[in-house]
């Protein structure tokens, strides 16, 4: 396993490119959206975004089981092109009216995601 998996409350990511989708290696994060708690591989309950921290390759340990304690068809998710949008800082609400306001970013609704995550890739 070589991909990099993030939960809602970190604010990090790997870096997307435009093969998000098509492959899981390097080519984006991928998110976790299950219990907001979890056992670590000792039974111990850690918060979810501790279960996927980054570790300094030297440090890290393989851990053969540690795909079973994910629900990978309910808990697992590709990010959506909007979501992507969002990490790399385009506007997708419109703040306000006026001198100040921002314009909103959408995707055209003929868009597909494959189509979204290559061109935001």
């Amino acid at each position: 396993w070589c991909f990099d998996i993030v939960t809602p409350e970190q604010r990090r990511s790997s870096c997307f490119t435009h093969s998000y989708g098509k492959f899981i290696r390097g080519t984006g994060s991928i998110l976790y959206t299950g219990p907001v708690a979890a056992n670590d591989c000792e039974g111990d309950a850690l918060p979810r975004a501790e279960l996927f921290e980054l570790a300094d390759p030297k440090d890290r340990a393989y851990d053969e089981s540690w795909s079973k304690r994910i629900n990978w068809e309910e808990d697992m998710r590709y990010l959506s092109g909007t979501e992507i949008a969002r990490l790399f800082g385009f506007p997708v609400d419109c703040a306000s009216d006026g001198p100040t306001a921002m314009r909103s970013f959408e995707f055209p609704s003929t868009c597909t995601m494959k189509q979204q995550w290559k061109l935001l890739g």
